[in-house]
């Protein structure tokens, strides 16, 4: 049960906090003030293992995603992101019980972080082939989420790192 949630830069929130949240909570509001936009921070944010949860929203809402590969083109989540500024991160982070689990998305376009997600495609016994991320070919989305547990006196840390990778192909 979540006891608190912050958003920020996910679409029209550059920065929201929700605190005191109960077993039950209703949320009210005039038309496109950003109710369906906060179930979807908290639907990515509980998903935190699954990045492809990124691409749903859109097939909640029933849009189908098109991706141009251009150097210009924009990449399909840029609406996901506060008035489509891709170059900020977006960040969920929520307080459930004893743990508080911090979740981000950003479009990788630098080039040392595109570089770790070749190495970890390039060492997967999934993909035969040899790839270039570093082409106008490639859009890479990167979920990264932090869980803090202090149920002990100890407190135990779980990281890690998603990615989708979009290719003319398709999904990879």
């Amino acid at each position: 049960m979540y006891k608190s949630f912050h958003i920020k830069n996910f679409k029209r929130f550059s920065d929201l906090k929700i605190s005191g949240l109960e077993r039950i909570n209703l949320i009210t509001g005039k038309n496109n003030v950003g109710k369906t936009a906060l179930l979807e921070a908290i639907f990515l944010h509980s998903g935190r293992y699954n990045a492809s949860l990124a691409n749903r929203i859109y097939t909640f809402r029933g849009i189908s995603l098109t991706i141009e590969f251009s150097k210009w083109a924009a990449s399909p989540w840029d609406s996901m992101f506060h008035k489509f500024d891709t170059s900020k991160i977006i960040e969920f982070k929520g307080k459930h019980n004893e743990r508080e689990i911090v979740v981000t998305l950003k479009v990788l376009k630098n080039p040392e972080e595109l570089a770790e997600v070749q190495n970890l495609i390039q060492k997967s016994p999934d993909i035969n082939k040899t790839l270039s991320l570093f082409t106008d070919d490639f859009k890479t989305l990167q979920l990264e989420f932090k869980e803090n547990s202090e149920k002990t006196k100890k407190e135990k840390k779980i990281t890690g790192k998603n990615h989708i990778i979009f290719t003319p192909e398709g999904l990879l």
